[in-house]
């Protein structure tokens, strides 16, 4: 089943102590062509987002000291977005992006059956693949995506998280650009397995893990997404 192409509208919710994540609109079922013609600045991708697990259940520097507050989730699960076209001025996924998202779908919530939040970068005119590469696994599970941060904003994501309690304790799923995934992993407290994400890998998943205390531990484990991923 391919994913479909719709404009992205994306309300800017404030982001203050416990604000309710933000939204965006409904989305149909059935996701297919989203790499139909590209997405313009007056219509970005809209999509509304319900999300899944795999148990085993303005750009600011991150801090090296990781997370200050003692409210911590059980668990973040970082995905790049899917391959991408050709065509660099096509900020969807290609056909390939698009099957991984489908599999992602199934994968996400056997593995991690208790997510409970989603997040992904905010689309620009440049790239929504974030998006389209979790929007399946959101409908799946019947949850919101939170676009308000952008890719460079990870340090204020990793704020939003150790800061608002309602997020402790709980299991989140993030999708993301493969540039600022390990800033963003040392932002959320981890040291990150590689010092940079291999730009022709979107086959892997970064696995963090919190104790009680707040010590994270990390790993990067494979997606065995579709037939050709890597072990």
């Amino acid at each position: 089943m391919k994913l479909e192409q719709v404009g992205i509208r994306t309300p800017r919710a404030g982001k203050t102590g416990g604000a309710a994540p933000t939204q965006t609109d409904a989305m149909p079922q059935d996701v297919s062509n989203i790499s139909g013609a590209p997405v313009t600045d007056a219509a970005l991708v809209k999509q509304h987002h319900h999300g899944g697990d795999i148990p085993t259940d303005p750009q600011s520097p991150p801090d090296p000291q990781g997370p200050q507050v003692g409210s911590y989730p059980a668990r973040i699960i970082i995905v790049r977005h899917g391959e991408k076209p050709d065509d660099a001025s096509d900020p969807n996924l290609a056909p390939q992006g698009q099957e991984r998202a489908q599999a992602l779908a199934t994968i996400l919530p056997q593995k991690y059956p208790n997510i409970s939040y989603i997040f992904a970068s905010a689309p620009s005119k440049h790239s929504v693949r974030p998006i389209q590469t979790i929007t399946p696994t959101a409908q799946k599970l019947g949850l919101p995506i939170n676009e308000q941060y952008a890719d460079a904003d990870y340090a204020s994501l990793a704020h939003e998280i150790f800061s608002n309690p309602e997020y402790a304790g709980k299991t989140i799923a993030i999708a993301w650009h493969h540039g600022e995934i390990p800033a963003l992993t040392q932002a959320l407290g981890a040291t990150p397995p590689e010092a940079r994400w291999p730009s022709d890998s979107f086959d892997r998943i970064w696995q963090i893990d919190y104790s009680a205390n707040g010590q994270a531990t990390v790993q990067n484990l494979p997606q065995h997404a579709l037939p050709s991923d890597s072990n």
